[in-house]
């Protein structure tokens, strides 16, 4: 009885002053394979998901969908094998139908190319962010796992609110 009088106390207080802690709903997803010649217009599907609390990303799409208003925190990472011929591969961060974040990987035909882009952005009860192939062009490939190389995964996407 004292304690559950305790756990209600406890609980009004820290929703009348503020002192409840609010769900970051926080998700980490990494591409398992590569994505060969994707098409202008495609969504990145990041689809193994280590952290996603809340599931507010969606494996199957891509999409992170909010779950609460506020401010938010997105990065991605964008890797690219070289390739003997020309090639292009532009990705977009996009929050609903804005882009708010831009990445290339572009032209290299000795090494890998790395891009990283994030940003913070104010979110509404359902906005969604995602990545999105903006540009092609030739052979391209967004670089997945290599567990040969490295045990973490060339691309990624992530996010959280502030």
């Amino acid at each position: 009885m004292i304690f559950a009088l305790l756990f209600v106390t406890a609980t009004l207080f820290g929703e009348i002053y503020g002192c409840v802690e609010e769900e970051k709903y926080p998700f980490f997803a990494t591409l398992t394979a590569d994505l060969v010649n994707p098409n202008v217009g495609d969504k990145v599907k990041f689809d193994n998901a280590i952290t996603n609390k809340g599931s507010a990303y969606d494996v199957n799409t891509g999409i992170y969908t909010a779950k609460a208003t506020g401010k938010y925190f997105f990065e991605f990472v964008a890797s690219g094998p070289y390739h003997q011929d020309d090639h292009v591969l532009h990705l977009a961060l996009k929050k609903n139908t804005q882009t708010i974040g831009y990445v290339y990987i572009d032209h290299d035909r000795q090494y890998y190319r790395h891009g990283t882009t994030s940003a913070v952005v104010d979110l509404n009860v359902g906005d969604q962010v995602y990545v999105q192939v903006f540009a092609v062009a030739g052979y391209r490939v967004l670089a997945g796992s290599n567990p040969m190389i490295s045990p973490g995964s060339h691309c990624h996407f992530l996010g959280y609110r502030i």
